[in-house]
């Protein structure tokens, strides 16, 4: 609509984000919508997180007692105040919906059993559905490493979903907080090097 049609308070909403003659970055829009649905305490380390991911300040530091390598944090996108360590005790009650999981864990091998079999031309490791880690470091998960998404970044791929509808309902009913659902492969017996998969606010189940 032309910009003459806008109401008032419209044009001063416009105007306050800059949007009047001028467009605003994907980055900027989200950071305006951040601070304008949450208070500054609640939203601070996030935006800060966001900030520093949009002007590509990593943090690459050695925890602990700083001289094992082991214990090197690498990130691009890094939220501070989050508690810190390789593994984290899964009967401590913050990880209750791990519980469903494991107690059904022979449903899924047996719908990634039976998708394997069906698919005998998807289940070949060189076949585009399966993706290599997006960046190059991520050769030290291990050679040949890739995955098979069921959901990537909070959307599901509803292409892959028919093929695990009981897997998919298990997560639902347990609740499981998932950003990211996939199966992983790689070559036999290479091993997984230590990694931090450049954030530190996502946990590996």
């Amino acid at each position: 609509h032309s910009y003459k049609y806008i109401s008032y308070t419209r044009r001063k909403q416009l105007s306050r984000l800059h949007l009047y003659g001028e467009q605003l970055s994907t980055s900027d829009r989200i950071l305006n919508g951040l601070k304008s649905k949450f208070s500054e305490d609640d939203s601070k380390r996030i935006v800060d997180c966001f900030t520093r991911f949009v002007q590509g300040k990593d943090v690459d530091r050695l925890l602990g007692d700083g001289r094992s390598d082991h214990n090197r944090q690498v990130a691009n996108c890094y939220v501070e105040g989050l508690e810190l360590q390789p593994f984290h005790n899964p009967f401590d009650g913050k990880f209750e919906w791990t519980k469903g999981l494991e107690a059904n864990v022979e449903t899924v091998k047996e719908e990634l059993e039976l998708f394997l079999r069906k698919n005998q031309k998807k289940a070949q490791p060189d076949n585009d559905v399966w993706m290599a880690a997006r960046n190059t470091a991520g050769h030290s998960y291990g050679p040949e490493w890739k995955t098979f998404g069921l959901q990537d970044r909070g959307v599901w791929d509803e292409e892959n979903l028919q093929w695990f509808p009981k897997t998919v309902k298990l997560l639902k009913d347990t609740q499981t907080p998932s950003c990211e659902v996939f199966f992983a492969r790689q070559g036999a017996e290479s091993g997984i090097l230590p990694h931090s998969d450049f954030n530190n606010f996502i946990l590996t189940c």
